[in-house]
């Protein structure tokens, strides 16, 4: 009796040390585990802020696994992935897919700020983009139609403002940089064989479009503030690039690229004509530091 009694004693105490392990172990999991989840979640906004939105979905999917049914990284995923695509669709140059996308992002509901505040500047991007191709695609359209007229000079001169613009070298206006270049070689071979020149920009026509008139009243040497007002079809004046009475400096304007810069604002969409009126806005408001409402997209 007394050796079973003592026999019964032992199992109890295993059984009690094997569930103290169990209990241990399990806790330790969970440890385990919330470390893991919160580390994914940081570095998923580490890579958010570093623009690596494929990297950041990769680590709140990593999240979500993790935590099952769990709003928070389920939402970051989303976003993240909608970032991504729409970072690809830009690179395509699929810009209604890229602002659908971007979208998504900013409807996401418990979704995290800093993804919010990427898409909105990724919009205002697009957008940029979206109005900028407009204008050049309008002077090219323009040079065209001169082409095929005969008219070499009037070619040209759309064409030369074309790709004067300071932003034609970004991959998001490639396809229309392109043509534009296959278009000018084209019209000065003919104008070559016809004996016709294109140094000198014609007389402006009466019966000439907006965009063509405004071209042939700007010189192909004129400054890319006149440029770009041009291309948007706007009429330039000695006034447009001025704050108090004085012409916007290559300075002031690179300083307002780095003051937007600080404040995670990326301007590489935007030409020195959008900055200056941007530092114009400033201005008016009695600041000289430029922020991104100041920016003309957002008038």
């Amino acid at each position: 009796m007394k050796k079973t009694i003592m026999m019964l004693l032992t199992s109890a105490a295993l059984l009690l040390v094997a569930a103290g392990c169990s209990n241990g172990n399990s806790s330790q999991s969970k440890s385990t585990n919330n470390g893991t989840y919160d580390t994914a979640l940081a570095n998923g906004k580490k890579a958010v802020s570093d623009d690596q939105f494929a990297q950041a979905e990769a680590y709140y999917k990593t999240a979500s696994q993790i935590k099952t049914n769990d709003p928070k990284s389920s939402a970051y995923n989303k976003q993240a992935k909608a970032l991504a695509d729409a970072q690809k669709n830009i690179t395509d140059l699929d810009f209604s897919k890229a602002l659908a996308n971007l979208k998504i992002v900013t409807n996401t509901p418990d979704g995290l700020s800093a993804m919010n505040s990427k898409a909105k500047t990724l919009t205002n991007r697009v957008n940029t983009i979206v109005k900028n191709r407009k204008a050049l695609s309008k002077l090219y359209d323009t040079a065209k139609t001169a082409y095929s007229q005969g008219n070499v000079e009037q070619a040209d001169a759309n064409l030369s403002q074309l790709l004067s613009q300071d932003y034609i070298g970004q991959d998001a206006y490639a396809d229309i940089r392109l043509d534009a270049l296959t278009l000018k070689s084209n019209n000065s071979a003919n104008a070559a064989k016809s004996g016709q020149t294109t140094s000198q920009v014609p007389a402006t026509s009466t019966t000439a479009s907006s965009s063509t008139s405004a071209a042939a009243t700007s010189s192909s040497d004129a400054p890319a503030a006149e440029q770009s007002k041009a291309a948007s079809g706007g009429e330039y004046t000695s006034s447009d690039n001025t704050v108090d009475g004085k012409a916007v400096t290559a300075q002031q304007i690179q300083t307002a690229r780095d003051q937007l810069k600080s404040q995670g604002v990326d301007t590489a969409a935007w030409s020195n004509q959008d900055i200056t009126q941007a530092i114009q806005n400033a201005a008016k408001d009695g600041r000289t530091t430029v922020k991104e409402s100041d920016m003309t997209n957002f008038k």
